[in-house]
């Protein structure tokens, strides 16, 4: 390596740092906006924002300076799952992921299953209690008998 190359400085580095940050925000942030118009009623995910900006990884929207946009997209998913849990979005014919539509289905099995399981366990309890009630009416003729045949 000869001396007469300038490898650089610091204040070089850290200009370049600058840089690179502020142009990873402004696509992250983009590719928010694209997706605001694009998909308003269905959830984002993080590769989905961090790919779509052009970028390799998830690295730039995990940083500090880019909590702003984490936080947008945190807060449009939850508006999403209120809207779906209010079944606020089912009614119209709207385009969904088909992750909402497997969650949406997984929910509603699980109540169904809740109902069903109640209903079981009603119906074991009333046949319980009709079980004892006949061996009670069986007890009961058993006297009636023998205090008819005692007359």
């Amino acid at each position: 390596m000869s001396k007469s190359l300038s490898r650089g400085n610091h204040n070089g580095l850290l200009k370049n740092r600058e840089e690179t940050k502020h142009n990873n925000t402004k696509a992250l942030w983009q590719q928010v906006e694209l997706l605001h118009k694009a998909k308003p009623e269905v959830t984002w995910t993080y590769k989905e924002i961090w790919s779509g900006a052009g970028l390799k990884s998830n690295m730039a929207l995990n940083s500090p300076w880019n909590a702003h946009i984490r936080e947008a997209i945190e807060t449009h998913n939850k508006l999403i799952k209120e809207g779906y849990s209010h079944n606020k979005f089912l009614e119209t014919n709207k385009h969904r992921s088909l992750r909402d539509d497997n969650r949406y289905l997984r929910n509603q099995l699980k109540d169904m299953t809740r109902q069903r399981d109640k209903a079981l366990q009603s119906i074991a309890f009333y046949q319980a209690e009709r079980d004892d009630l006949e061996q009670e009416v069986k007890i009961l003729k058993l006297k009636v008998d023998r205090l008819m045949m005692s007359r």
